[in-house]
């Protein structure tokens, strides 16, 4: 089975049909770029200025961000969480393992992107506050116990997993035209600016 077959069994909610990840990631960033031009011009400045970035590419960036907040259910532990749901993602090629401790795939979604943005060319910084942001948008940022936890089960994970969220991320980004932001200094955006990225999301993940 391909990677991309692979990534588009994954589910973010139950039902028949069951709502799929990439699915979810688009209606999300989608919802975030339409709220965002139903705004005033100021409110669309102020993303402009946060990231650096013309108007139009900044709405981009931060609907793509918003549209990331869900990468943590590509993860063993919550694909496993439904059973119709597991045996697709198995019969695409996926390795599930059984009897995994829960945890929220918020704090997945955290460790996922502080490496995925990285790996895109994003300033460290600048990625592990996004990241940090993103995996809370339930509003409930991850422990240091819970963020221990998840990096235990990741050791044994196959590498087909990481191949799986690279091509979410890189599919993504390509339908919405993101840019990644050259940021000035240390590469670290403000905290205003990382507020509103998690703010958007939350408001359009419930969307």
């Amino acid at each position: 089975m391909s990677v991309d077959a692979m990534a588009l069994a994954l589910w973010a909610k139950t039902g028949e049909p069951p709502l799929l990840l990439l699915a979810h990631m688009l209606d999300t960033a989608a919802v975030a770029q339409e709220v965002l031009y139903r705004e005033p011009p100021r409110t669309r400045a102020l993303y402009a200025k946060d990231w650096g970035l013309p108007v139009e590419d900044a709405v981009a960036w931060v609907s793509f961000l918003a549209g990331l907040h869900d990468i943590g259910k590509a993860s063993t532990v919550f694909q496993a969480g439904w059973r119709e749901g597991a045996l697709r993602v198995r019969e695409a090629g996926l390795p599930l393992e059984e009897g995994l401790d829960w945890i929220a795939h918020g704090v997945f979604t955290e460790l996922f992107l502080k490496r995925l943005l990285r790996e895109e060319g994003l300033a460290e910084r600048a990625a592990n506050d996004l990241a940090a942001a993103l995996g809370a948008h339930h509003g409930f940022p991850a422990s240091g116990e819970e963020k221990k936890r998840a990096r235990r089960q990741l050791m044994g994970e196959d590498h087909l997993w990481w191949q799986a969220r690279r091509f979410l991320l890189e599919e993504l980004s390509g339908r919405l035209g993101a840019f990644l932001p050259q940021l000035e200094g240390n590469g670290e955006a403000t905290p205003e600016a990382v507020l509103r990225v998690m703010a958007l999301a939350s408001f359009a993940d419930w969307v």
